[in-house]
């Protein structure tokens, strides 16, 4: 059975988007993206909190180009967002997507330091 790549997960009573794209190639990366973007846009402004998973995904410039137009248009949504799993790569393309889109992504070595990390920046007027 395939795992469910995007949804809510609660951390400490607070409600996380997941956007899990760990292990995908190219196709598994857009229909997360795609499927993510639609729950997002739905999303009240700066009300999300979302941690995404990038560990061991196939980099492609298609899926490159798609990930930093995923991050432009979800920026009114989301109140702060956290990515694991960055290697090399895509360490450097967290950079060039932050400068490119003026978003603040943090980065994180695990899930539970990213969802700490969420968790205090999911309060009112945070």
């Amino acid at each position: 059975m395939e795992k469910e790549r995007v949804k809510f997960v609660n951390h400490r009573s607070r409600k996380i988007l997941v956007l899990d794209l760990s292990d995908g190639n190219v196709d598994d990366i857009a229909k997360v993206i795609d499927r993510g973007s639609a729950i997002i846009k739905q999303a009240k402004p700066k009300s999300l909190v979302t941690l995404t998973d990038v560990t061991n995904i196939v980099i492609r410039s298609m899926s490159t180009q798609h990930m930093v137009e995923f991050v432009r248009s979800n920026k009114p949504f989301v109140k702060a967002a956290a990515i694991v799993g960055l290697n090399g790569l895509t360490k450097s393309i967290l950079s060039m997507t932050n400068l490119v889109t003026g978003r603040n992504i943090k980065p994180f070595d695990t899930r539970e330091q990213a969802f700490d990390w969420l968790v205090s920046n999911d309060k009112p007027n945070a």
